[in-house]
């Protein structure tokens, strides 16, 4: 799962602490200042390249260097002034962060770690810190240490469109359905978020088995994401589900056809896609196979759809011979000669 780091904006910090008292510390890093404070990096680069020159230690021109420097794209020179303040002063936080950021941004993500650790290690309570080492853990699969991580992020301040979703995700990937409710729902708010953020609150609510919730939810989804063909088989399932055993036709089941029909059409060889979509089909010939016994018509459409059933079940086993849906294959095939020879229905309905 990739999780685009550059999304996050780092908002600089400024330090105000001051670890040593240098006499001269005004001459270059006081005019440096003002320059970075009007976002003019370019020109404040050079007086704090000659003052961390002159005084290397000082952890204020440092990071203030550093920044410089992320700000204007060379990020391997703002990561080495960084292995230098930090060698001397571990204990600055906002450089064992950004130190992590931007190693993130390299995607260092195993470099990045211990850095964004020691930085929340440091400041426990900032929000900034614990959204971007949860991101971070979310992309290493770390779900449980990402919830933590981003649970903390959202105490006590409201959350940002970003951070919603990585939580919401969070907590979806380690299982707590009931609780990514909350988070994806109000990422899906956001047309930044949206897209992504209808696919896990359609999943959540399918898994806890909230069928007209997820129908609704997964069928936004499918609409910003017509290309995911997963989302347009939990859709299928969501539908199907919805319906329950409460289809009178075939066209009741025609959503959840078109639902499945879509993802096998995005993956054909996924043997499960074509399978569910064969007995969609099935469940669509059933809920007319007692009244073909008195029509042709609405037998020759039971047919119909059972032999779209058979096909989807031959390409599930052609994908994955030793599926499941080999099962049905000769299933339809008597269903479908029993609708030819109408006793056979007459004797079942008598039973």
């Amino acid at each position: 799962m990739n999780h685009p780091i550059l999304s996050i904006t780092v908002s600089l910090i400024m330090t105000s602490a001051i670890f040593h008292s240098i006499p001269a510390l005004a001459n270059k890093y006081d005019d440096a200042y003002p320059l970075f404070k009007e976002k003019k990096y370019s020109a404040a680069i050079p007086l704090l390249e000659e003052h961390c020159n002159q005084y290397p230690k000082d952890p204020r021109g440092g990071y203030t260097l550093a920044q410089c420097y992320m700000k204007t794209d060379q990020t391997d020179k703002a990561i080495q002034r960084l292995e230098t303040v930090l060698e001397h002063h571990p204990e600055h936080d906002a450089s064992q962060f950004l130190m992590g950021f931007l190693l993130l941004n390299k995607q260092a993500t195993e470099r990045a770690m211990p850095y964004l650790t020691e930085a929340v290690k440091l400041d426990p309570e900032n929000a900034q810190y614990n959204a971007v080492l949860g991101k971070a853990l979310l992309a290493k699969k770390q779900y449980d240490d990402a919830v933590t991580a981003l649970a903390r992020a959202a105490k006590d301040q409201p959350l940002g469109d970003r951070i919603h979703l990585d939580y919401g995700m969070a907590l979806f990937f380690s299982g707590n359905y009931g609780e990514a409710i909350q988070p994806l729902s109000n990422a899906a708010q956001s047309s930044k978020t949206k897209d992504k953020a209808l696919i896990y609150l359609g999943t959540s609510q399918l898994q806890l088995k909230q069928y007209d919730a997820a129908a609704k939810s997964l069928s936004q989804a499918a609409t910003l994401n017509p290309e995911n063909d997963a989302v347009f088989f939990n859709l299928g399932q969501a539908l199907e589900m919805k319906l329950g055993d409460q289809g009178k036709s075939p066209d009741d089941y025609a959503p959840a056809i078109d639902a499945f029909g879509k993802a096998v059409k995005l993956n054909r060889n996924n043997a499960d896609y074509q399978y569910r979509l064969g007995k969609a089909y099935e469940m669509a010939a059933t809920s007319i196979y007692e009244q073909s016994v008195h029509d042709p018509a609405t037998g020759a459409r039971a047919i119909e759809l059972l032999e779209n059933a058979k096909t989807a079940y031959q390409a599930a086993v052609k994908s994955a011979p030793d599926h499941e849906a080999g099962q049905r294959i000769k299933a339809v095939d008597e269903r479908s000669d029993a609708i030819r020879n109408p006793k056979i229905i007459e004797e079942e309905i008598n039973e």
